[in-house]
Order: C-alpha cells, then sequence, then structure tokens
C-alpha cells in the first residue's frame, strides 16, 4: 500500500475531528462547574441581605454561612462584603426585606 498526499490528509483529519470532540467534552465539563460555582455564589449573595434583614447583625450572618453552607469565615466575610457592595441600598433593601419570618426561621434551625 502506498502511502500517498490523500492518506496522510485523511490521517491528519481524523485527528483534529478526534482532538475537537476532546476538547468539547472537557470543555463542557469545565463550563458545566464554573457555571455550578456561580450559581451558588450569586444563591448565596442574594441570601444575605434577607439573612441580615433576620438579625440586623453582621457576625450573626457571617455565622450562619459559616454553619449552613459549610463555609469557613474567611468565605462567609467574602460573600458579605460582595453582598454589601453588589446591593445598591444594602440597608435600604434588608430594612424592606418581604421573605416571611417563617421561612428564614426554618432555614436557621433546621
Amino acid at each position: 500500500m502506498e502511502l500517498t498526499g490523500a492518506f496522510w490528509q485523511d490521517a491528519r483529519n481524523e485527528g483534529r475531528n478526534e482532538g475537537r470532540k476532546e476538547g468539547k467534552k472537557a470543555g463542557i465539563k469545565i463550563g458545566e462547574r464554573r457555571g455550578k460555582k456561580q450559581g451558588i455564589d450569586e444563591a448565596i449573595i442574594k441570601l444575605i441581605p434577607d439573612l441580615f434583614a433576620l438579625s440586623n447583625d453582621r457576625q450573626a450572618v457571617i455565622k450562619i454561612l459559616m454553619n449552613k453552607m459549610n463555609l469557613s469565615q474567611e468565605q462567609a466575610e467574602g460573600y458579605y462584603k460582595r453582598a454589601t457592595t453588589k446591593v445598591a441600598g444594602f440597608t435600604s433593601i434588608c430594612n424592606k426585606s418581604v421573605v416571611p419570618q417563617a421561612v428564614w426561621g426554618a432555614f436557621l434551625v433546621g
């Protein structure tokens, strides 16, 4: 069998296609991990004003995040800082929270 230019071109094309498939799978996995982390981050940040509205105490919110979300103190403080800078008028929003006390009470106790 003679190894012509067409043979080598086919081999290159197969290699490229296989590489693209593997790269796509790896990229999807990375994207899923990043998306999940981003979703969790956003959920925690959106939760903080309501937690603050219940306790009006920064340290209590940080303790809740540490206990319920299994975060370190540094992580919890980082989320708190991001939430307070991300949400315009953080304290006024907290004071007008419409989350029922029973809902957050169950979260805090359970």
